[in-house]
């Protein structure tokens, strides 16, 4: 299994106190968890914005997770333009996961298994 990790989740995962954290790192430690440079920025511009006391932590966090710089481009999926960048992340990192809570975007693909195959 390898987890590819959404600003959002690690957003969430920031504060020390959050089951979140506790399950990201449970699975950075139990299994291969990865995400890239523009999930990170996001997160951390947000977090600077709506957090700043957990900025410490979340560079923590952060310490544990490697950040990987591959893509795919994912132009035969229906999604918006920016959340390109975390999907095709995650395919480009060969993740057989996707953590996310952005339902809005995503939602539609909650519990779904797509293969390179079924990619078109």
């Amino acid at each position: 299994m390898k987890v590819f990790l959404d600003a959002n989740v690690l957003f969430s995962a920031a504060r020390v106190e959050s089951p979140l954290r506790a399950m990201v790192l449970t699975l950075v430690h139990r299994s291969a968890c990865v995400t890239n440079p523009h999930a990170v920025a996001e997160a951390e511009r947000n977090l600077i914005l709506k957090q700043p006391e957990h900025a410490d932590s979340f560079r923590q966090l952060m310490s544990h997770i490697p950040i990987e710089n591959r893509f795919s481009d994912p132009a035969s999926i229906a999604l918006a333009d920016k959340d390109k960048p975390i999907l095709g992340g995650a395919i480009g990192c060969q993740c057989t996961h996707l953590l996310t809570g952005d339902k809005t975007h995503f939602g539609s693909f909650y519990g779904r298994e797509r293969t390179v195959k079924d990619r078109g």
